[in-house]
């Protein structure tokens, strides 16, 4: 069975911001020389997701508003509160590979 795999970073400019890797994809697709098979797209980063969708300007001012509802930007949440209680149990503070402090679990 014929398989490639690569790694891709791609940046982003600022929070909820949309990168289409539909051209990543096709140029791996076809030096692959795959012509029946599968692409597996995924992110291992907790706060990045795969949206399959049309790149519609409507649809990604939608999809912006409907995460905004849910989650909005200056929203308190008790996982970003390093003080919090429930947080910080059986936690230890941690610097990121950015140098931002972090939580992990001691």
């Amino acid at each position: 069975m014929k398989m490639l795999f690569e790694n891709h970073s791609f940046s982003t400019t600022r929070c909820m911001d949309f990168v289409d890797v539909t051209g990543d994809l096709l140029d791996m697709v076809e030096r692959s020389g795959v012509s029946n098979g599968m692409a597996l797209v995924y992110s291992p980063h907790t706060t990045c997701s795969i949206v399959i969708n049309e790149r519609e300007s409507g649809f990604i001012r939608d999809f912006e508003d409907l995460v905004e509802g849910l989650v909005p930007k200056d929203g308190a949440y008790r996982h970003d509160d390093l003080a919090c209680e429930r947080r910080t149990w059986r936690t230890t503070t941690t610097t990121s590979p950015t140098g931002t402090p972090t939580a992990a679990r001691g």
